[in-house]
Order: C-alpha cells, then structure tokens, then sequence
C-alpha cells in the first residue's frame, strides 16, 4: 500500500512540475499531450489559484519573484512521500 501511495505521489511530482514548465506552451501542444496536461491542470490549478489569492509572490530580485504557491505544492508532495 505504501508503494502505491509513493508510485502515486512521484508520479504527481513530475506531473506538477511538467504542467508548470508546460503552461506556457498549452496552445501548443498536441492532443495526446493537451488531455494529459488537462488532467493535470484540473488537480492542481484550483490549489495554485488559492495560494495565488492568499501568499504573495516571494521578490528574489528586481521584477523576479517566486511564485510560492509552487513552492508549497512541492514541499507538501516530497513531505508525503517522506512520511510513507
């Protein structure tokens, strides 16, 4: 059980971090790869939105700033396998 639960949250990990590298290139990409991302931005774009809308941007220099709704998501995801 805990196998599945770590090969579920892994699989989460790079399916946020291919959808954040991926957002800006959507209207790009194929269908296969569109119903793919769809999935993904459905699961996380309601909990980026809600970060987005309580935490402020993190400035790390001039017009640069973290976005720390990511941030977040990802510590959560690594803590959870930490935890299994």
């Amino acid at each position: 059980m805990n196998f599945l639960l770590s090969y579920i949250i892994t699989i989460l990990v790079i399916g946020f971090f291919l959808y954040i590298k991926l957002i800006p290139f959507k209207d790009k990409l194929d269908d296969k790869h569109l119903r793919i991302f769809n999935i993904f931005e459905k699961l996380f774009q309601p909990i980026l939105h809600f970060f987005k809308s309580n935490i402020k941007p993190y400035k790390v220099g001039e017009g640069i700033a973290l976005d720390l709704g990511q941030v977040i998501i990802i510590l959560i995801l690594l803590l959870f396998i930490n935890f299994l």
